[in-house]
């Protein structure tokens, strides 16, 4: 099965992507109050690239995420727009629909991503990691801006390490709040870069 999604991902563009016009975010925050405001962003959706490297191939393809009332759905595509995966994820049970129509199910996403698609992405992770949020085990420091810099998870071995690399702002509650548009997770010798370049929070 996981062979197929080989095919189909193999078709994206092996060109990453670079950089498109935002309003990058420079001003410094109050740490502990703009975490309280990061906490309370509980549905959005974000659309973006990802780049996949390891030692032997490199992959680019579409990303969009999208988060509400607990739920969360990541759609992947390729540059030419056909949906590689579609996952759906619920503190119960995670459920990935593929491009020629298969579902799967099982409790851990980071599991089923992987074995169907041979990505090792850290799904249940990410979900904090996106928005500038440390998990509650994980390392971190800060930038000058006292946004995060960077993340050491060591929940999984060999570690997941994540970097910092631009901020934007995006408006939320009337004002400007810096989110991340561009990170890069290191794990061994895979190396993820994405860049969220479209966020809308909902109120």
């Amino acid at each position: 099965m996981r062979f197929k999604f080989f095919s189909i991902l193999l078709l994206s563009s092996m060109v990453l992507f670079g950089c498109s016009s935002i309003q990058t975010a420079d001003t410094p925050v109050q740490w502990q109050q703009h975490k309280q405001n990061l906490e309370q962003i509980k549905s959005y959706t974000l659309s973006g690239q990802l780049g996949y490297i390891t030692p032997i191939e490199r992959r680019s393809l579409n990303l969009q995420i999208t988060k509400k009332d607990g739920i969360s759905e990541l759609r992947l595509s390729t540059f030419l727009g056909q949906t590689v995966m579609k996952m759906t994820i619920t503190p119960q049970i995670s459920q990935l629909d593929s491009y020629d129509g298969l579902h799967y199910e099982a409790k851990n996403p980071n599991v089923l991503i992987e074995q169907l698609t041979g990505l090792d992405i850290p799904i249940r992770e990410l979900e904090n990691w996106l928005i500038g949020l440390p998990n509650p085990t994980d390392e971190f420091t800060f930038n000058e801006n006292h946004t995060l810099s960077t993340i050491t998870n060591q929940a999984q071995k060999p570690v997941w390490d994540v970097e910092y690399r631009v901020y934007q702002n995006v408006e939320y509650q009337g004002g400007m709040v810096p989110l991340p548009y561009k990170l890069t997770l290191t794990h061994a010798k895979t190396k993820l870069h994405l860049v969220l370049s479209k966020w809308k929070i909902e109120s």
